[in-house]
């Protein structure tokens, strides 16, 4: 009889470019492999997801979504596989698993005439196979890990900065890797703009009057995936986003534009005449001009660059007030 128990002794070996092999002896019949320390082989690579693949009874290969996939032979799969004796790699080439010790499918797998105690083995295993998949599609259901929410998952638990830019792989993962970066990175400048001008402290890059970023609202989406409520609180904090952009564009430019008229109006003859009285001999001499222009001189010297930015500064937040309010 074929021996398909409930425990069966496996060694993975893992091996990547230029590393040596790694192995793991497991008697497990389901071992999960990933990034993440509550995988059953936790192999640390930026290309392996948190978790990424599932073996069972090290002969069926499932892809648990992972960010950039699952092979054999070098095609990438999307259901559950057998994997008789074919090549399985992790993230295209980079990362090959060996299997020692799980059963064979023989040579009747690879299409090949077989004895019939040898065909025997493989009705066996082909109808523990198919059980094997029968389960996994009832585990799956609504509960599934697509690849997009996988990914979302690895941007999450790094928090989008220790992803590097992709340039090679699915162009959907590329475009919402960095989509995602350009989001983190413009919510963290606006926060820390919008907290320079309301002075309201935060310890961390949630908007003033917000409870929330953009990384603990979306964990809380993938967390609750079928409820509303984390993705409405997820909606709205963009829409916040979008508000305080608005006003951070729109304050400082209207702070230009009073700056600009408080030093037309500092400049202006009138202004200019009224710091002092001008002696009667300069008036005869027709000789006002050049001591209005003095005065604008020692004006414009006054001027400094911290000067300026404090006096755009305290201009942004009043006009942020009114905005606001």
């Amino acid at each position: 009889m074929f021996p398909y128990k409930q425990e069966i002794a496996i060694r993975l070996r893992i091996i990547e470019r230029d590393k040596q092999p790694i192995e793991f002896s497991t008697s497990l019949s389901e071992i999960v492999l990933g990034r993440s320390p509550d995988c059953d082989v936790v192999v640390n690579h930026p290309y392996v997801s948190g978790r990424h693949l599932r073996i069972l009874a090290g002969v069926v290969v499932e892809d648990l979504g992972s960010s950039n996939g699952t092979f054999l032979d070098d095609s990438r799969i999307e259901t559950p596989s057998l994997m008789g004796g074919r090549r399985l790699t992790v993230g295209g080439p980079v990362i090959r698993v060996e299997i020692d010790g799980a059963p064979s499918m023989g040579a009747a797998a690879a299409g090949e005439d077989a004895s019939d105690a040898s065909q025997g083995e493989v009705d066996r295993l082909k109808a523990r196979v198919a059980e094997l998949e029968r389960q996994l599609a009832g585990a799956g259901g609504s509960g599934a890990t697509s690849p997009a929410a996988a990914l979302l998952e690895d941007l999450v638990a790094e928090d989008f900065g220790n992803f590097e830019t992709r340039l090679e792989g699915p162009v959907d993962e590329f475009y919402l890797v960095e989509s995602f970066r350009m989001l983190r990175l413009s919510e963290k400048a606006i926060s820390y703009m919008a907290t320079e001008l309301t002075k309201k402290l935060s310890m961390h890059t949630a908007l003033p009057d917000s409870d929330g970023n953009l990384v603990r609202l979306l964990a809380e989406v993938l967390a609750q995936p079928g409820e509303p409520g984390p993705r409405r609180d997820f909606a709205d904090h963009l829409s916040e986003v979008r508000r305080w952009m608005n006003v951070i564009l729109s304050v400082y430019q209207k702070a230009s534009v009073q700056f600009t008229d408080e030093m037309r109006a500092s400049l202006s003859p009138m202004t200019l005449a009224q710091e002092g009285p001008i002696a009667a001999p300069i008036r005869w001499l027709r000789q006002e001009e050049k001591v209005l222009w003095r005065r604008a001189r020692t004006y414009l010297d006054g001027l400094t660059p911290e000067g300026i930015h404090d006096r755009l500064d305290e201009l942004a937040k009043a006009c942020a007030k009114k905005m606001l309010n």
